[in-house]
C-alpha cells in the first residue's frame, strides 16, 4: 500500500475511536518555536468567544514509553512538534508527554501537520553540514525516535519509527508544504549550496510514488506557509536575503498556474498558519531581525473578497516565530 494512502487508512482507523463531548469547540493553538524566548505558555483562540486564554506549559515533560504506541489524539489534548520532539500536551493543565524526536542536528524542515502524522520536509543537518531532500514522517502507529535522517531509505520504515518518503528532486532549507487532494506540495525554500532562493514547487503523487515539477512561484523565498483552501493552494509572506515579504500567490491546479494576491497588511515570515470557517488565519511571526520586529499581530484572510484583515485579536503573550494548529478544546 502506498504511503500515503496507508496513512488516510492509519486515520480512519484511529479516527474511529475519537469522540467529540458536548461543548467541545474547535480552537486555534499557538505556540512560540523562537529557541531565545521565554515565552513558555501555549496560547488557544476561542473562534467563537474571540478571546485568547494562555496556558502555562509544565517545566517538566513527562518521558515516553519506548514500548507503546501513541494512542488516537482525544479532545482536550494537542500534539505539537518542539524542540525536535513530538510532544503531546494536556490543555487542562499544560503537561506534555513526549512521544518522539529527532536530532537536535536537524533544523529548518517544514513542519508538515496531516491528521495524526507529522512530516519533516527539507532542512539543513547541521552536524553533516548537508542540505536535505528528504520528507520524513511520524505517526502514533509507529515507534520510536529518528536517530539520523540518512539511516531512513526511500519507502522505507526506520527502526525509530520514522518513515522516508522518496526523496524530492532538491534539497531546500525552510519550504514551504501542504497536502492537498492527497498530494504533498511543496514550494520556496533555501539552496545553501548554491545560494539562491527557490521559486521551484514540486509535488508527491502517491499513485506514481514520483515528485513532479509544477509551475513555479512568482516570487522566491524562504519562511513561508502553505495552506489549501477550496481546492486552492495559497503560498504566504517569507523571505528573501534580508528583505521580509507580504506576498501572497494562489496557485490553480487546473490551470497550472500561480495568482498575485492581495498583500498581507504586515510582512512576515516563520508564521503560523491555519484555515477556519473558509478563511486563513496568519498569526504572529517576525518582520525583520530586529526585536521589536517579532510580531503578536494576527491577519485574516477573506477569500471572496481577496483581502487581508487584521484581526482584534492579536496573541496576548507570545511574540515572533509560532507555529499554530487547530485543536479540539474542552
Amino acid at each position: 500500500m502506498n504511503f500515503l494512502r496507508r496513512w488516510l487508512v492509519v486515520q480512519f482507523v484511529i479516527g474511529l475511536g475519537a469522540w467529540i463531548p458536548v461543548g467541545a469547540k474547535e480552537a486555534m493553538l499557538v505556540t512560540s518555536i523562537d529557541e531565545f524566548s521565554d515565552d513558555a505558555v501555549l496560547e488557544i483562540f476561542n473562534f467563537d468567544t474571540k478571546s485568547w486564554r494562555s496556558l502555562e506549559k509544565s517545566n517538566k515533560t513527562l518521558p515516553k514509553d519506548p514500548s507503546a504506541r501513541a494512542e488516537a489524539l482525544k479532545p482536550g489534548s494537542a500534539r505539537l512538534i518542539e524542540d525536535h520532539a513530538v510532544l503531546e500536551y494536556e490543555l487542562r493543565n499544560g503537561l506534555a508527554t513526549e512521544l518522539a524526536n529527532y536530532p537536535s542536528t536537524l533544523d529548518g524542515s517544514a513542519i508538515l501537520e496531516y491528521g495524526d502524522t507529522f512530516c519533516l520536509v527539507g532542512g539543513f543537518d547541521n552536524g553533516e553540514k548537508k542540505l536535505l531532500d528528504s520528507v520524513l514522517c511520524w505517526n502514533p502507529l509507529t515507534i520510536g525516535d529518528l536517530v539520523r535522517p540518512g539511516q531512513i531509505n526511500e519507502g522505507a520504515q526506520a527502526s525509530g519509527g520514522w518513515i522516508g518518503l522518496p526523496k524530492m528532486t532538491k534539497g531546500r532549507h525552510q519550504p514551504g508544504a501542504v497536502v492537498m487532494d492527497g498530494k504533498l506540495f511543496v514550494a520556496g525554500g533555501y539552496d545553501t549550496l548554491n545560494h539562491d532562493f527557490l521559486t521551484h514547487v514540486e509535488v508527491f503523487d502517491d499513485v506514481s510514488q514520483k515528485w513532479y515539477e509544477i509551475a513555479p512561484l512568482k516570487y522566491p523565498r524562504a519562511g513561508l506557509s502553505l495552506v489549501s483552501l477550496d481546492g486552492k493552494i495559497y503560498a504566504i509572506g517569507g523571505y528573501k536575503n534580508h528583505e521580509y515579504l507580504n506576498v501572497v500567490e494562489m496557485y490553480d491546479p487546473l490551470m497550472n498556474s500561480w495568482k498575485k494576491m492581495s498583500d498581507l497588511n504586515i510582512p512576515r515570515a516563520k508564521f503560523g498558519a491555519v484555515v477556519k470557517a473558509n478563511k486563513i488565519f496568519a498569526v504572529g511571526g517576525v518582520k525583520g531581525f530586529r526585536n521589536r520586529d517579532n510580531l503578536k499581530s494576527v491577519e485574516v484572510f477573506f477569500p471572496k473578497e481577496n483581502l487581508w484583515r487584521i484581526s482584534k485579536w492579536p496573541l496576548t503573550q507570545i511574540r515572533g516565530p509560532v507555529r499554530a494548529t487547530l485543536v479540539t478544546d474542552v
